[in-house]
C-alpha cells in the first residue's frame, strides 16, 4: 500500500478523511524531491514492513534536502487534524545535522528554502541544539519553538531506535504533541500543547533533512497518516482554474509603469465551478500565481512593486497580497472572488514596476501550475480541484528601460593635477535604471574649470551595455572642475558631475591638526561631517548606527619621490576595542573610497576577545591577509598608542610602537610583503562602529607619510638606578635597540 484517501461518513454531510504512505509498493509516487533521486521507497532497514522512505544519495558535501507530499484536499480550517508517521535517524543530532517534519507549509520541495519556509515543524534540532523533540512555529524561514518536549532523541531513541509520533490541531490551532519513544504508536504519552493559530494555511507536507558529509543517508520515515475532520461531503471537490479563452500577448514593460494607474495586463485565467453535485459557489480565498523563472528572469522582489487583480469585464477587486521572488500570493477579502455554481468567470493580473533597482532586458512570466499550486477556496463552499488539467502560464514579458539622460557615476571628489584617474557614464531613465540597450556615441568634456580633459582612449566612446568607464583621464589644472559628458546624437540629456577638486599631491603628508582644519593643507576626503578637530587633535563625531556597524573614514593622497616610505600616527580608542567598533587605520590604498573594494596595506586595531594585538594586513579587493602581528593583549583595554610603520622598496615592514602614547617607540613587529607598491596612493583612519557608546570616542592626531625621518641625535640617558649589587637600571629618553644598549663598548 503506497497512498489512500479514505472517506469515513460519521455524518450526513461531515466525514473523515485520511491520506496514508506506508511506502510497501517500492516507489515514492505522489512525492516531490528538492534534489531528484536523493529519496527512495528503501528496504534498507525499513521501519515497518518491507519498505520505508529513505534519504538515499551519498553526498560528498553538506546539504539541507526536502521532500514533500500535498495536502490536498485535507481543509485545516474546518476541523481537527492528526498526523502520525514514525522516524528513525541514525546520528546524532547536532545544529547541522538535524531534521523536521513540517505538518503543513507554503512550499513544495522544489521551492522550498530554509530563509523562506512558513509553516509548522515538529522534529530535533532545526533551531538549537537541545537534542528535543520540539514544535517550531516557522515564519518566512525565523522559526520559534512553540512546544518542548521531555524526549531526548540523542540519550533516548539514540541512533537505532525509533520514535513514533503524533500531532493533533483543532480548527482554532489548539496544537498537542505525542510520543512513543518505543516506535509504534501503541504508548503514544502526551509531551504538550499550546494555541497557535498565527499560520492557518499551507498545502504541502514536508521533511527537511539537513546533514553534513558524513551524515547522509541517515534518515528513515514511515507510516504516515494524516486525517481531517475537515471534508465535506456535500460539497464539490473539483472547481479548476484553467487558461482564458484568449490570453494576454507578451510585450515589452516601460520602466516607467510605476504606479497603479499605469499598470500593465501581464496575465489571464479562469476559474470554473462544475458543480457537479452541489449548488455552492467557490470563493477563492488565496491564489498563488507562481514564477515561471524564464531564462534572464527579473527578481519579482526588486522589480514588481504592486498587483491588481481584475474581474474580466469588471472592476478591480479588493485584494491583499505579498510578493516574493518565488510567487505572488494573493487573498481575496471576503466575496470579491466568487464564482457562482455552475459558471466561470475569467480574471486578468496586472502589475506596475518598482521605480528603482530594475534590469533592462529581465523576463517576467506567471503561471499557476496543476499540482501543488497552493490556492484555496472559501470551506463553505465547492472546494479547488488537488490537481487542475493543466498549467496555466503567461505570455513573457520584457521590462524595458528607455533611457532619457546621460550621468557621470563612480568618479572622485579629489583627484591629483595630471594624475590618472576613472569615470563611468551611463544612460538612464528618470528613475536611475540602466538603459543596457543603448549604445549610442558620447563626448566627455570640461563642464566648469580652465583646464583641459584628457584620456588616451579618448574623450569619445560609444556606450556599451548602457555604460561606458574611462580608466586613465588626467585633468592638467588645480582647483574645482567639473565633468560634462553629451550624447553626440542629442537624444539623450547631457550629463554634469559634482565639483572634483584637482591638486598637486605632496610628497609628504604631516598633519598635526593644529591649524583647526582638515580641508586643507593636507585635503582629507570621505565622511567630512563624521569628524571634528577638538582641540588639536582629530575626533569622530558620527551619529550611532541603528543595526549594522558604520564606517567613517578620512583619507588623503601622497605622492612620494621615494620608496622606502615611514608612516607615524597617534590613535587612541576611549574604549576597550573589539570585532564590532575597532579601527583599520590605511597605510597604502588604491582606491580613495576606504570603505570599497581596494588593494593595499592596513594596521587593525581591535578584535574579537581581549587578545586585542597592532596587527599590519594587506588587503586584496575584499580579502584580508596577516603580514605581521605585535603581542597579543596589549591594546585590549582603551589603547592609546604612538605608531611608526617603515616599508623598504624591498618589501620590508617594521611596525614600532609606544603603548603609552609617548614617542619612546620600541620594534614589536616585523614582516615581508611586497605586493603593492603604487607611485601615488592614500592613507588615512577607517573607524568601524556599532555602539552609540562608542562613535564619539575615536581619537588621531601627528600624523605623518613620506621618507624615512632620521633621527640624527643619539639617545640620552635620563637616570641611571642601581637595582643590585651588580645590576643597574639605564633608563633613556627615547628607544633604544637591545643589542646596541647591552654592547659593552657603549
Amino acid at each position: 500500500m503506497k497512498f489512500f484517501f479514505i472517506l469515513l461518513i460519521l455524518l450526513p454531510a461531515l466525514c473523515i478523511g485520511q491520506i496514508q504512505y506506508d511506502f510497501e509498493d517500492g516507489s515514492i509516487d505522489g512525492w516531490t524531491e528538492s534534489n531528484p533521486g536523493s529519496w527512495e521507497s528503501s528496504t534498507v532497514d525499513p521501519i515497518d514492513g518491507s519498505y520505508s522512505l529513505k534519504h538515499s544519495y551519498d553526498n560528498a558535501s553538506g546539504a539541507t534536502e526536502y521532500v514533500s507530499t500535498s495536502l490536498c484536499p485535507i481543509l485545516l480550517e474546518s476541523g481537527i487534524t492528526t498526523w502520525q508517521f514514525q522516524v528513525r535517524h541514525a546520528y546524532d543530532p547536532s545544529s547541522g545535522n538535524n531534521w523536521a517534519v513540517f505538518l503543513y507549509t507554503d512550499q513544495d520541495a522544489l521551492s522550498a528554502s530554509a530563509s523562506t519556509l512558513s509553516g509548522y515543524a515538529i522534529g530535533v534540532n532545526y533551531s538549537g541544539s537541545s537534542d528535543l523533540l520540539s514544535l517550531w512555529k516557522v515564519e518566512n524561514g525565523v522559526a520559534t519553538e512553540i512546544i518542548s518536549s521531555t524526549v531526548n532523541w540523542q540519550t533516548e531513541i539514540t541512533t537505532t531506535g525509533v520514535c513514533g509520533i503524533k500531532v493533533t490541531r483543532s480548527s482554532s490551532g489548539y496544537w498537542e504533541i505525542y510520543a512513543d519513544t518505543n516506535g509504534g504508536f501503541d504508548n503514544l504519552i502526551l509531551q504538550g500543547s499550546i494555541t497557535d493559530n498565527s499560520i492557518n494555511s499551507g498545502n504541502n507536507f514536508l521533511i527537511s533533512y539537513e546533514y553534513t558529509s558524513s551524515a547522509d543517508m541517515k534518515l528513515w520515515f514511515d507510516d504516515l497518516t494524516i486525517e481531517s475532520t475537515g471534508y465535506n461531503t456535500s460539497i464539490d471537490y473539483d472547481s479548476e482554474i484553467s487558461d482564458p479563452q484568449t490570453q494576454v500577448s507578451g510585450d515589452n514593460i516601460p520602466s516607467t509603469a510605476t504606479t497603479a494607474a499605469t499598470a500593465v495586463d501581464v496575465f489571464s485565467f479562469s476559474v470554473s465551478d462544475l458543480a457537479s453535485s452541489d449548488a455552492l459557489p467557490t470563493e477563492i480565498t488565496e491564489l498563488n500565481i507562481k514564477n515561471a523563472n524564464p531564462s534572464n528572469s527579473a527578481l519579482w522582489e526588486s522589480a514588481i512593486a504592486g498587483v491588481i487583480l481584475s474581474e474580466s469585464g469588471g472592476s478591480d477587486l479588493n485584494i491583499n497580497y505579498t510578493i516574493s521572488n518565488s510567487k505572488i500570493s494573493i487573498f481575496p477579502q471576503s466575496g470579491s472572488m466568487n464564482i457562482p455554481g455552475g459558471t466561470n468567470k475569467e480574471f486578468t493580473l496586472s502589475i506596475y514596476l518598482s521605480n528603482e533597482q530594475l534590469t533592462d532586458g529581465s523576463v517576467l512570466q506567471f503561471q499557476i501550475p496543476a499540482s501543488n499550486h497552493g490556492c484555496l477556496a472559501n470551506s463553505s463552499g465547492s472546494q479547488l480541484s488537488c490537481n487542475f488539467t493543466a498549467d496555466v502560464l503567461s505570455s513573457v514579458f520584457t521590462i524595458d528601460v528607455s533611457s532619457t539622460q546621460l550621468i557621470i557615476d563612480n568618479y572622485p571628489s579629489l583627484v591629483g593635477s595630471n594624475k590618472a584617474f576613472s569615470c563611468t557614464v551611463k544612460a538612464i531613465d528618470a528613475n536611475n535604471n540602466l538603459d543596457t540597450d543603448f549604445s549610442g556615441l558620447v563626448t566627455l568634456s570640461v563642464g566648469y574649470g580652465d583646464g583641459s580633459l584628457s584620456s588616451s582612449a579618448g574623450l569619445s566612446q560609444n556606450l556599451s551595455s548602457g555604460q561606458f568607464t574611462w580608466s586613465d583621464l588626467t585633468y592638467d589644472d588645480e582647483g574645482y572642475f567639473k565633468i560634462s559628458v553629451q550624447d553626440n546624437a542629442a537624444s539623450l540629456n547631457s550629463g554634469l558631475s559634482y565639483y572634483i577638486n584637482s591638486i598637486v599631491f605632496p610628497e609628504t603628508i604631516s598633519d598635526n591638526f593644529s591649524d583647526g582644519d582638515f580641508t586643507n593643507n593636507p585635503v582629507w576626503t570621505g565622511d567630512e561631517n563624521d569628524f571634528i578637530i577638538d582641540p588639536t587633535r582629530l575626533w569622530l563625531q558620527s551619529f550611532p548606527p541603528d543595526e549594522d556597524p558604520d564606517t567613517s573614514y578620512l583619507a588623503t593622497y601622497i605622492d612620494p619621490i621615494v620608496y622606502d616610505l615611514e608612516w607615524q600616527f597617534y590613535i587612541n580608542l576611549d574604549f576597550d576595542p573589539s570585532s564590532n567598533n575597532f579601527v583599520r587605520y590605511y597605510l597604502i590604498s588604491d582606491n580613495q573610497t576606504l570603505t570599497a573594494s581596494l588593494n593595499g596595506y592596513f594596521i587593525q586595531f581591535g578584535e574579537t576577545g581581549s587578545t586585542d594585538a597592532i596587527e599590519l594586513f594587506r588587503q586584496d579587493g575584499n580579502a584580508v591577509s596577516s603580514v605581521c602581528r605585535a603581542a597579543d593583549g596589549l591594546i585590549a583595554n582603551s589603547p592609546e598608542v604612538r605608531i611608526k610603520v617603515r616599508k623598504s622598496a624591498g618589501g620590508e615592514w617594521k611596525i614600532y610602537a609606544d603603548y603609552s602614547g609617548n614617542n619612546i617607540l620600541s620594534q614589536i613587529a616585523t614582516g615581508t610583503d611586497n605586493t603593492y607598491s603604487f607611485d601615488y596612493f592614500c592613507l588615512g583612519p577607517s573607524c568601524i562602529h556599532l555602539s552609540s557608546s562608542y562613535n564619539e570616542k575615536f581619537f588621531f592626531d601627528d600624523i605623518y607619510a613620506g621618507p624615512y625621518i632620521i633621527d640624527s641625535l643619539p639617545p640620552e640617558v635620563t637616570e641611571v638606578r642601581p637595582v643590585a649589587s651588580n645590576r643597574l637600571n639605564v633608563y633613556f629618553n627615547e628607544g633604544v635597540e637591545l643589542f646596541s644598549a647591552e654592547s659593552f663598548s657603549h
